[in-house]
């Protein structure tokens, strides 16, 4: 397992990294619906595409999922495949045009897994079309990368990029059934070679961002995923849904709660911090990493010494920490 060191590092400090070395700088773009049914996305993310493309040059886009602004009964299946449309023709395109892959995980907004108890006691999805519209438009868009699972994509699935494995998972909705377990595991055990692990979900293990710190915006049994990532040797788990950035180390796994707009404020925070977005910076030959996160209004650099030290969440706190793997990657 790779843990980070408490030192900052920058992805500007790109330009003093060898060159010669094989780094992937990987865009996390997450929680970037608007209103229901709202097909638009806002100038600011048109900007991150652009900076993401031209600027950053990113050779993979990975998402914890929020694309779009579904879960509402109230809304069409037109509404809904509108909706992917937008997303298609204004987030997707740009990127597959520039041949950079996409791979997403389910958020609540997108084809929430969230189930109804019926009458009859047995569960079933409450939004069980955008489910449906949403697998049909992933498996239209499906990305080339290396798959190493693929028999439940577009909800479960991974596959390997710049020597890490990568897991998605679909952390659509709070619960998380036994069969999901043993898909995560499955996915896990793949690592017969000791690379790093990154996991992708949407929702997080603990909640920690006001109105998100409660029963139902967490994961349920994130005391159990988090004890299957210890097993394993999981580096690192990317979830959205809390619109806050804030990244820790709990346990030995990396936490980062990738940022989303609107922005939202860190329980015993006394105002709302500005969206962000990150950037994960991987180098396929050494085991190096890094991130850097970004003002998403103005793309300039986050200080993240004025980010809050420790937050108190549901189910358990964290503590900051700063993502990078150690010292030999000089600014």
């Amino acid at each position: 397992m790779l843990l980070p060191l408490l030192l900052g590092a920058t992805f500007t400090a790109l330009a003093c990294v060898d060159a010669h070395k094989n780094w992937h700088h990987i865009l996390i773009l997450n929680d970037i619906n608007s209103a229901y049914g709202e097909i638009g996305y806002s100038p600011e993310i048109q900007k991150v595409i652009s900076e993401s493309i031209e600027t950053w040059q990113v050779k993979l886009v990975i998402s914890p999922g929020d694309l779009i602004a579904g879960q509402s009964l109230k809304l069409t299946k037109q509404n809904i495949e509108n909706m992917w449309q937008g997303f298609k023709t204004q987030v997707l395109l740009p990127f597959q045009l520039s041949d950079i892959p996409f791979a997403a995980s389910f958020g609540n907004h997108d084809g929430s897994k969230y189930q109804d108890n019926k009458q009859n006691d047995t569960q079933e999805y409450k939004y069980v079309s955008e489910r449906e519209i949403a697998k049909f438009f992933w498996l239209k868009n499906k990305a080339e990368l290396n798959y190493l699972s693929q028999n439940n994509y577009p909800f479960f699935y991974s596959f390997d990029f710049a020597n890490t494995l990568f897991v998605m998972i679909d952390a659509s909705g709070f619960q998380m059934s036994k069969q999901e377990f043993l898909l995560i595991e499955n996915m896990l055990k793949a690592n017969d070679v000791n690379k790093r692990i990154i996991v992708v979900g949407h929702l997080p293990l603990t909640g920690i961002a006001i109105n998100r710190n409660k029963f139902g915006e967490v994961i349920e049994s994130s005391t159990e995923l988090m004890s299957l990532f210890q097993q394993y040797d999981v580096d690192m788990y990317i979830s959205g849904h809390q619109h806050v950035y804030y990244p820790a180390l709990h346990q030995g796994v990396i936490l980062l709660n990738s940022g989303g707009t609107p922005p939202r404020a860190l329980v015993d925070q006394e105002k709302i911090a500005n969206s962000c977005i990150t950037v994960l910076s991987i180098n396929a030959d050494d085991q190096q990493f890094f991130s850097t996160t970004y003002n998403l209004k103005d793309l300039t650099k986050l200080d993240e010494s004025k980010i809050l030290d420790k937050v108190k969440g549901y189910p358990f706190d964290l503590n900051k920490t700063v993502i990078r793997s150690n010292t030999n990657i000089s600014p």
